[in-house]
């Protein structure tokens, strides 16, 4: 890759999970829970560990090798900068909100992306997506064997399905069955 941009939204669950922009930006209070845009062009062995792994790119976005910003907006797909960051894009892989899959679509869609995403096999008979199957201008990908994945979700989220519960770092989940790559 030459490069790869990534966003998160406010009330991402999963934001500062993976990689704690809090802690990259200095740990201050007021950058908890913003929208950030990543924008990674170089990794390699920052730490001298002998591995490249998530402390390296902590250590490249501290130093100034790659770039992260907050965003002016909350971080929603559909905002005019993320639009923007959609048009500079070869490829988007990405986990779309479920609720919102068949506009996310159509917004890759209309500006013409390949694209490698995750929604629910319930999709393929969605009036907007049984389309572009039919017309071969969208694929189901390799099936995720199980068929069913863990999503992280906020504190807030209300956890009354059966499959929900509580991972061993403390993160709240909910398990989604008949989960598959288009």
């Amino acid at each position: 890759l030459k490069k790869l941009i990534a966003t998160c939204y406010t009330g991402s669950p999963i934001a500062n999970r993976q990689l704690s922009i809090f802690d990259v930006l200095g740990g201050a209070e007021e950058n908890r829970n913003k929208p950030y845009k990543a924008v990674v062009t170089s990794v390699y062995d920052k730490t001298g560990d002998g591995g490249v792994d998530m402390l390296d790119v902590a250590e490249l976005f501290k130093s100034g090798e790659n770039e992260l910003t907050e965003l002016n907006g909350d971080g929603d797909f559909r905002s005019e900068e993320c639009m923007a960051l959609l048009d500079e894009a070869d490829i988007v892989v990405t986990n779309p909100p479920f609720s919102l899959f068949r506009e996310y679509v159509a917004a890759l869609i209309e500006h013409n992306k390949k694209f490698i995403i995750i929604g629910n096999v319930n999709a393929i008979a969605y009036k907007e997506i049984f389309p572009l199957l039919k017309d071969d201008k969208m694929w189901i990908g390799a099936s995720i064997h199980s068929g069913d994945r863990k999503f992280f979700v906020p504190d807030d989220y209300p956890m009354k399905a059966s499959g929900c519960g509580i991972d061993e770092d403390g993160r709240r989940f909910i398990r989604v069955k008949g989960v598959r790559w288009y």
